[in-house]
């Protein structure tokens, strides 16, 4: 029979299996092996450097393909926090619901500006901060802007001017959709609509003029591009694009479905300072690749298998000792209760794959009610009915 603090910790262990999703991107990263697909980091980060060289424009986009399991989610996850810390401003497109990308641009923008980047600011308040800074403008009228006080036209108005006096084109050009993104900062819900509707082209309410927004808005592309801009005085960007292998695979339907590279294309075209990363199985890669001419996507990684028996263990380790801690537990080693040994056959599988040999072991276990180590990695695959 197992010990009531062992019954405790396998309970907790049942979980490790977990497949992350793509709101788990914005999370904060639990466990990361370098050893583990290290290669496909630096080649997303170097692409990200690129972008920040620039003043104009948006460098090529890289393709991160691999199988289920690979690790294709925690890579953009591990990317953000990379991004993030590097004072970068990270979007992520989430295509599994089957949107096409460019009408929908606008809302991943917005959204990505209302999560939070480094230092737990919003990435929004990040930018108008920043914007501040760069136009010099005094902390008080800042707190205004961030929406730390209330906001007032005076205000609103006194830092449109002062960009444009730091950046005279762009302050010019993207004047309404900076106006809007004030607005969208403010902690008055009221206020905060108004920039929403604006920004997002929907009617805009009646006081809208009152904080200098004309009426009708800008196209969504128009205002993507705008707040692109605005985003490329103060940093580069990355915009992640997940879950695109089920749009791929519908041909009948969607820009990305009927040609998937050409979509993507446009945002490389349009966007300034931003890196595309597309993280897909093979299949779409190749499909993007063959769409997109020209370089857009030049550089290409691919996500591999854990390569050692040493790596898996630090890899169960890794994902076992939260749960262990949480369970107020002390194993009796790390990898507790899959021993040392069976590793050797971890060579070969996915991240994600190990992980689901791990946690079928552990519902055995509980199943049985006994702490027997297995003799192999996939000794119980069919044995175990537990929860998951």
């Amino acid at each position: 029979m197992i010990e009531q603090d062992q019954r405790r910790a396998l309970t907790e262990l049942r979980s490790v299996d977990r497949a992350p999703a793509s709101e788990d991107v914005w999370t904060d990263l639990d466990v990361h092996l370098g050893e583990l697909n290290q290669e496909a980091g630096e080649a997303v980060l170097f692409a990200f450097e690129e972008a920040a060289a620039r003043r104009t424009g948006s460098p090529p986009g890289v393709v991160v393909e691999g199988p289920p399991g690979s690790g294709k989610t925690h890579l953009l996850r591990w990317a953000r926090e990379r991004v993030q810390q590097q004072e970068g401003y990270f979007f992520l497109m989430d295509l599994a619901g089957g949107h096409t990308v460019r009408p929908g641009v606008v809302h991943i923008l917005l959204d990505g500006l209302r999560r939070s980047g480094h230092y737990r600011h919003t990435q929004l308040a990040m930018l108008l901060e920043r914007l501040g800074e760069r136009a010099e403008l005094p902390n008080a009228l800042r707190r205004q802007i961030r929406g730390q006080e209330p906001l007032t036209a005076a205000a609103l108005d006194a830092f449109v001017a002062g960009v444009r006096i730091a950046d005279p084109e762009t302050g010019r050009d993207c004047r309404f959709a900076l106006r809007a993104l004030v607005l969208l900062a403010a902690a008055d819900h009221e206020i905060a609509g108004v920039g929403q509707s604006w920004l997002l082209s929907l009617p805009e309410p009646a006081d809208a003029e009152q904080w200098g927004l004309p009426r009708p808005g800008r196209s969504g592309p128009d205002v993507a591009v705008e707040i692109s801009r605005l985003l490329a005085l103060t940093g580069p960007s990355m915009l992640a694009v997940d879950g695109i292998d089920g749009v791929v695979a519908r041909s009948d339907s969607g820009v990305i479905a009927t040609d998937p590279g050409h979509g993507l294309m446009d945002l490389g075209d349009t966007l300034f300072r931003t890196v595309t990363v597309v993280a897909c199985l093979p299949e779409s890669s190749q499909r993007i690749r063959d769409a997109a001419p020209g370089g857009r996507f030049r550089q290409e990684t691919r996500l591999g298998p854990v390569p050692s028996r040493e790596v898996a263990g630090r890899l169960i380790a890794a994902r076992f000792a939260p749960l262990f801690e949480a369970a107020g537990f002390e194993p009796p080693s790390p990898t507790w209760p899959i021993p040392p040994e069976v590793l050797d056959e971890a060579p070969g599988h996915t991240p994600r794959r190990l992980l689901e040999l791990a946690g079928e072991q552990v519902r055995h276990l509980l199943d049985r009610d006994e702490v027997v180590p297995p003799a192999d990695l996939s000794e119980h695959r069919e044995a175990s009915t537990g929860p998951r």
